[in-house]
């Protein structure tokens, strides 16, 4: 099985392109947003009171997800994850560790943008529809209390890193489809 990690800032269109990358492949996609909304509904936001547990249940429904998809013989999966200077380094190691010990070929994509065409994409309508946050103050809490978007270094895994400044997700997506084959 192969798993396929978007990584990337808020807005830098890692749920497009996964919808497109996924229409390509036919592996499923599970965005970020989708499993932290799940524990958000149980736990609340998260803060720094709940943060060890609402970690502790996001990275294992997470896992589960890995392990059902393994097992039920699928060919990969798409996963999406913000990475900033601050927050995310953590569940990336965890979750390339986690693929080597199941004998998951990892691959990470980096998508990364311009601030300014970010912060354009975090407002759109098309946002909204899809239940994320999208205005300029919750974009300036991110930025400001995780740091700004962290572009993943890594030699031991195949890893690609491309500019969503430009081109359009399909493109964006058949580019990695290249890569990943």
């Amino acid at each position: 099985m192969k798993l396929v990690l978007l990584s990337g800032g808020a807005g830098v269109g890692k749920r497009t392109v996964g919808e497109s990358l996924s229409k390509l492949t036919d592996f499923p996609l599970i965005h970020n947003h989708l499993t932290r909304n799940i524990v958000k509904l149980l736990l609340g936001e998260y803060d720094k009171s709940n943060a060890r547990t609402f970690d502790l249940l996001l990275f294992t429904l997470r896992k589960e997800i890995i392990l059902a998809a393994l097992n039920n013989d699928n060919l990969g999966l798409i996963m999406t994850h913000a990475n900033h200077e601050k927050v995310g380094y953590d569940y990336y190691l965890w979750l390339r560790s986690l693929c080597s010990r199941l004998g998951i070929e990892f691959v990470v994509i980096n998508l990364v943008c311009s601030e300014e065409k970010r912060q354009k994409r975090f407002l759109s309508k098309e946002r909204l529809k899809l239940d994320k946050p999208a205005d300029t103050t919750i974009f300036d809490r991110i930025n400001s209390e995780w740091g700004l978007p962290k572009v993943i270094e890594d030699d031991s895994v195949n890893l690609l890193t491309v500019d969503t400044n430009r081109m359009a997700a399909s493109l964006t997506a058949d580019a990695i489809f290249v890569h990943i084959l």
